[in-house]
């Protein structure tokens, strides 16, 4: 580990290699830098019909035409795949659920590793969806339906895509101009940082260049 002046000030610099963290460390470090990240609350169903929620802050637009979603899930310690990824990569479907301020209890409940539904266990309301079998959580304002297009392993984490088949948004989240309202999104979105803490957001305009 080397560190060095800062750029432009009196800071030092602190120089490492991925090798040179632990593996908590690493992720701890990325999850820190890489912020604030939206949670993806990720609602799926198992081949045998048993639904599933749980949140993942590794996710993102991948693609806006043709319009793509990815969300990444390590898998258990003893090697195991979570249920999100096994339930996406076997059904071929899940759903983005927007997370808001108001489900912060109901989606760290659904955090925890249960052998029911996180929806039974955390007492979350859910319904049918539009479009694919997975529900979706009846309190978000908006959620992306989903259907997988590709799936790759990076050395125990599983990394999902999935084409985004059905966007559902409630009115009062829209703005006049009939698109998700910056404001809103301002007052009820969370964003997560790492592990327990979140951030709320301050909303700032600044005009980008043409």
């Amino acid at each position: 580990m080397d560190s060095q002046q800062g750029l432009g000030n009196d800071h030092p610099v602190v120089e490492l290699e991925p090798d040179d963290f632990g593996g908590y460390e690493l992720f701890v470090t990325l999850g820190r830098l890489v912020t604030p990240r939206p949670v993806g609350w990720i609602s799926t169903v198992s081949e045998d019909g048993q639904d599933n929620v749980a949140p993942y802050s590794f996710v993102t637009p991948a693609s806006v035409d043709p319009p793509v979603l990815v969300f990444t899930a390590a898998d258990h310690q003893n090697g195991e795949m979570k249920d999100t990824a096994r339930n996406a990569i076997d059904t071929g479907e899940f759903v983005y659920n927007v997370f808001t301020a108001g489900l912060l209890d109901e989606m760290n409940d659904s955090a925890a590793d249960v052998d029911d539904s996180e929806f039974e266990t955390a007492d979350i309301d859910h319904t049918d969806s539009e479009v694919v079998e997975p529900r979706r959580v009846v309190g978000c304002p908006a959620w992306l339906e989903c259907s997988v297009r590709e799936t790759m392993e990076i050395e125990g984490t599983q990394v999902v895509f999935g084409d985004v088949e059905h966007v559902g948004i409630r009115e009062d989240y829209l703005d006049d101009a009939d698109l998700p309202d910056v404001e809103h999104i301002e007052q009820r979105v969370l964003g997560h940082l790492i592990d327990e803490h979140y951030t709320r957001l301050e909303l700032l305009e600044k005009q980008q260049p043409e």
